[in-house]
């Protein structure tokens, strides 16, 4: 199911998981404990997808993507593997660069199956 990225007013991105058919505009967020509605953010949601044409990083992967609750654990593998990254609230690693993506994969023994020259494959 596709991930939709929407921004509040202070610059934080949520994540609505949900069928295009059915994704709304605006969604319900707190922001500083107040309710406030996020606006979906077009571009967000192409960087956080594979539709994006390639050199558009920062780029978030869902395939790569962990147990939110794992959050904590694979920021520390990461930076003890030389490999630091950072992960959204919904545990998609945020690669910065394709040799990032490259180095992050190979440290978690993972593969691009749309891997091109110099990417891991098996």
């Amino acid at each position: 199911m596709p991930v939709y990225t929407y921004k509040a007013s202070d610059g934080s991105e949520h994540d609505w998981h949900g069928p295009s058919s059915k994704r709304p505009s605006t969604i319900p967020v707190k922001v500083d404990g107040v309710s406030t509605n996020a606006d979906y953010d077009f571009a967000a949601t192409q960087s956080s997808s594979g539709d994006t044409p390639p050199g558009n990083w920062p780029l978030k992967s869902e395939a790569a993507a962990i147990n939110p609750k794992q959050i904590p654990e694979a920021i520390e593998f990461c930076r003890t593997h030389g490999v630091p990254t950072e992960f959204t609230r919904s545990g998609q690693p945020i690669f910065t660069s394709r040799d990032h993506r490259k180095r992050h994969l190979d440290a978690r023994n993972m593969f691009d199956r749309q891997a091109g020259f110099g990417d891991p494959v098996p």
